[in-house]
């Protein structure tokens, strides 16, 4: 877990001044700090002139701009807004020169923050910068912005309670354009395998939207190859008007075992190749299902059995920790110490599984082993802790990715393909802060999720705003399992200045957070962390343990119901008297019951009206006694309050 302290900025609007048209797509204005008018702040950008200055040492033309501050508690961004696509995903750098950058923190960079559209920051990108003496060194990320943000910042700037010189120029935001397609498989859901007893269907996602030419009068090819080469199925989709996302469908009711490539070429309309990509399926025989894997319905399932995954991010594995632990309805953690054979041990005779870590396996992350400085090493680490543990008894999965960002992508996706080829039994976690960004990570990983820690600093909507977000990001085509917040995000801040400002969130609002993220999706939850409830400073750990205990009880209760794959159709819960901002909900048939969950995200209460089928007609509200509720015209209305949760039982 890392996290970045934030700068709330606040944007005084003013009349747009006309500047020179960037022609090489450079959204920013006067990226180069080349223009000025008046005074040392470069056009475009606004700053404290008293840190910021024009400064004739430049990476390009004439001109750069300079950061100089001896005082440590001085602390000013120089910073440019924007307004572009929202939901694109874009280009961003700068480059840096450094002298004698000191300070704990790590240096000077860039930054970019989004706002909504009443001025209220809810997020960011936030790339790692340089520190000490360095000459020029660009400093880049790939960024995705959000569907609602109403504006960004883009920030050039040295990291709090730092000083020295540094100096930025030929900044940059561009729309990211390849010249590749973006495969997605939708079905199946986990690693191209196809179980005999499950939907045979396979789709395939082409999504176009960030191709960098023409593609007018354009045709996708498409073809399904067996083994030996012989095309079993065709299929020829026109690329028309503005659409650019295309779902191709092949039915295979009778596809024998074996191993299989959909091919895609993407032809111009001369009909010359633009572009070729594919993907593998593998038609599974009889008991020949992996030990973990997930079902059509993006169930986890553990020697064939579905499990509501429901674990904790641990420190070390140490027995006192594990008796206090089995003692809940946890089934699984995550320790960021890798265990040994003698902890994987432990965890087993507790009844508990594992996952993985093999996070810090790259070389150049400030948490890499020491003998890993190349890609061969990790590579060799990887390879020999896999062989290593692949066969404990305790292992559920494997942890590639803790919040690694998009430059990290084409070594997340090596060590996914080979964790898969060296261990076909496990699936692969990763874990990212961005949700908007979770497509460009679906190469690299079986399950993903986000980490959005708000309190107390954002609103508790944003867990069910992630979920949805990276469901569909991903078209609802892998398993969700979010991380729920349950510790003092202080801890993680150096040098803070109001302490008193955070502290952890309270059972109610870590039972919304779990429920917010189960009635949007979510097929597990992970709880960060347990070792931080040993040192949350505000709530003792016997108090904060004994409510996630009974949160995760909770959850455990209705583990059946929420693994249940019978479809349900015509319910609709609605705010009587306002929007259907402040809650989630979720409606599952099991048995010959159909259950609503409804669970109030924090932003208003009121009442709520909800619609079920014709054919129900009896609403109890699960609580001790049951609670009947009157039905009139197939809907019945309730009371929702702040942080509650309502779970109804209709038949």
């Amino acid at each position: 877990m890392k996290l970045f302290l934030i700068t709330i900025v606040l944007i005084i609007c003013s009349a747009v001044p006309s500047f020179p048209r960037d022609t090489t797509g450079n959204l920013l204005v006067n990226g180069g700090f080349e223009l000025v008018n008046k005074g040392s702040i470069p056009d475009g950008w606004e700053g404290n002139a008293q840190i910021y200055s024009l400064s004739n040492e430049a990476a390009s033309g004439k001109y750069s701009l300079k950061y100089s501050n001896n005082d440590i508690t001085a602390y000013y961004v120089f910073k440019q807004v924007l307004y572009v696509g929202q939901g694109l995903t874009y280009s961003a750098g700068v480059k840096i020169k450094t002298r004698d950058i000191t300070g704990e923190d790590n240096g000077a960079t860039f930054c970019i923050e989004w706002l909504d559209r009443n001025g209220k920051w809810f997020g960011g990108s936030y790339p790692i910068g340089i520190k000490g003496t360095n000459n020029w060194t660009e400093i880049s990320s790939i960024i995705s912005i959000p569907y609602d943000a109403a504006k960004i910042i883009f920030c050039c700037y040295v990291r709090k309670r730092m000083t020295g010189e540094a100096w930025f120029d030929d900044a940059y935001l561009k729309l990211r354009k390849t010249d590749e397609m973006e495969l997605m498989l939708l079905k199946p859901v986990y690693r191209g395998l196809l179980f005999e007893e499950a939907d045979q269907k396979v789709i395939l996602s082409v999504n176009l939207e960030n191709f960098g030419r023409d593609l007018n009068q354009s045709e996708i090819l498409t073809s399904l190859v067996d083994s030996s080469g012989e095309e079993l199925n065709t299929c020829t989709t026109k690329i028309t008007g503005d659409n650019l996302i295309y779902k191709i469908n092949f039915d295979n009711e009778n596809l024998p075992a074996g191993n299989y490539t959909i091919k895609v070429m993407l032809e111009d309309k001369r009909r010359e190749l633009i572009n070729y990509g594919e993907v593998t399926i593998e038609k599974i025989g009889p008991g020949l299902k992996p030990d973990v894997y997930f079902d059509e319905h993006k169930r986890l399932m553990v020697k064939g059995k579905a499990k509501f995954p429901l674990g904790m991010y641990w420190s070390v594995i140490n027995e006192d920790d594990l008796n206090i632990y089995a003692d809940s309805k946890f089934n699984f953690l995550l320790p960021y110490s890798p265990p040994d054979e003698k902890q994987m041990k432990l965890a087993e005779k507790y009844n508990l599984k594992v996952i993985y870590s093999v996070k810090d396996f790259y070389a150049g992350n400030q948490f890499a082993p020491a003998g890993i400085k190349s890609r061969d090493d990790e590579h060799s680490f990887l390879t020999g802790t896999v062989e290593r543990f692949k066969n404990s008894p305790a292992l559920l999965a494997w942890y590639n990715n803790d919040e690694l960002r998009p430059e990290y992508l084409d070594r997340l996706n090596e060590h996914y393909n080979l964790i898969a080829r060296l261990d076909s039994n496990h699936p692969v976690l990763s874990i990212i802060t961005e949700p908007y960004q979770t497509n460009l990570y679906l190469n690299s990983t079986d399950i993903i999720g986000t980490d959005p820690y708000v309190v107390p600093k954002l609103a508790l909507l944003h867990v069910g705003m992630h979920t949805v977000t990276v469901k569909k990001k991903l078209n609802n085509s892998r398993p969700v399992w979010m991380v729920i917040q349950a510790h003092n995000i202080g801890n993680y801040i150096k040098f803070i200045p109001n302490p008193e400002e955070y502290r952890s969130p309270d059972y109610d609002e870590m039972r919304s957070m779990s429920w917010q993220a189960i009635c949007e999706g979510a097929n597990g939850l992970i709880f960060y962390s347990f070792f931080d409830l040993k040192r949350n400073a505000d709530v003792p750990f016997d108090e904060q343990w004994s409510d996630l205990k009974k949160i995760a009880a909770e959850i455990d209760m209705f583990s059946d119901i929420l693994l249940s794959t019978d479809r349900i159709e015509n319910v609709k819960v609605e705010g009587v008297n306002s929007d259907d901002k402040w809650f989630s909900w979720r409606a599952i048939k099991y048995l010959s019951y159909l259950y609503i969950f409804v669970i109030n995200n924090g932003e208003s209460e009121g009442e709520i009206k909800i619609q079920v089928p014709s054919n129900y007609s009896k609403v109890q509200l699960m609580k001790d006694p049951l609670q009947n509720i009157k039905v009139t015209n197939s809907e019945f209305k309730d009371t929702l309050q702040y942080l509650n949760l309502k779970i109804y039982r209709v038949e």
